[in-house]
């Protein structure tokens, strides 16, 4: 096998998912591409038979040629924690990119690989990547759409369900360089919901987004889900940027007008296209496929 030239770091964190949890690493371990994951499970004590499952994918896993699979099993202080726990990796490069996956959610075939195909792109240094936002509803139906949003808005906080669209967390990916010069850690472990909405607004600061025209992850509906809980999760957001700033940075049309990042991937490699969208849009139209 020759030298593996890009490298992922991806993250579950879980607590009792015995039901689900083969579904999301078997997606992960289907990936295709010239690529290296590094792929770590973080358990907070789960009692439903999830910490033996994952024993024993430890043991199938072993010599893997291309995902080196890793898991604990300890008591955290919510999700937020347990990735910045797992993001906490002296090995990786600041090219490298990380993501996390969760339990009830699965990676699409060759989201890996087009991520890889990314660092070929000339001249576009690119560190943040997120797919076109995908459900499986709790009926099995999947509903798909893409989300024209920019970093522009994303910084002021506005991709908050409310005046735009949430960014999709499943299927994004950014640079541990990103990371690191973006995040407060401290600040992001401390979430309990809201985390990942924070997150893309610092790295809004100083990185641009970009969207690939495809799913690379699938978000599933489930019973008894944090995400669920929208009302504690804008507290959260509340505590961070108040939805009066929102609504004032929204009167002053800030960053409307500015060009939205998309990724086709075609058979000659990555097509970029910038998109100008002018004011609101309804996030609340999606399409079935």
């Amino acid at each position: 096998m020759g030298i593996l030239q890009m490298k992922l770091f991806l993250c579950t964190p879980v607590r009792n998912a015995v039901t689900t949890i083969d579904r999301t690493i078997e997606s992960v371990v289907a990936q295709k591409g010239d690529c290296q994951i590094f792929y770590h499970v973080k358990d907070a004590l789960s009692d439903d038979g999830t910490t033996e499952r994952l024993k024993e994918w430890a043991e199938r896993l072993s010599g893997h040629p291309t995902v080196a699979f890793s898991y604990s099993s300890s008591k955290d202080k919510g999700m937020y924690d347990a990735i910045a726990e797992s993001f906490d990796l002296p090995q990786a490069r600041a090219a490298d990119w990380l993501s996390w996956i969760n339990a009830d959610d699965y990676l699409i075939d060759n989201a890996v690989a087009f991520i890889g195909e990314i660092d070929g792109i000339n001249q576009i240094d690119i560190s943040w990547v997120g797919g076109k936002a995908t459900m499986r509803t709790k009926e099995g139906k999947i509903i798909s759409s893409k989300r024209p949003l920019t970093s522009a808005v994303i910084k002021l906080g506005l991709a908050d369900g409310k005046h735009m669209d949430f960014v999709q967390q499943e299927g994004t990916f950014f640079k541990r360089k990103a990371w690191d010069a973006c995040v407060d850690v401290e600040k992001f472990r401390a979430f309990r919901l809201a985390g990942d909405w924070y997150l893309w607004s610092q790295l809004a600061q100083k990185h641009e987004v970009y969207f690939c025209s495809e799913p690379l992850a699938v978000f599933c509906q489930a019973e008894s889900q944090l995400s669920s809980d929208l009302d504690a999760y804008r507290d959260e957001m509340e505590g961070v940027i108040p939805n009066v700033s929102r609504r004032q940075s929204i009167n002053g049309n800030a960053g409307y007008n500015s060009l939205v990042n998309f990724l086709y991937p075609t058979d000659q490699g990555i097509y970029l296209r910038k998109t100008v969208i002018n004011g609101y849009y309804d996030h609340r139209k999606q399409k079935s496929i």
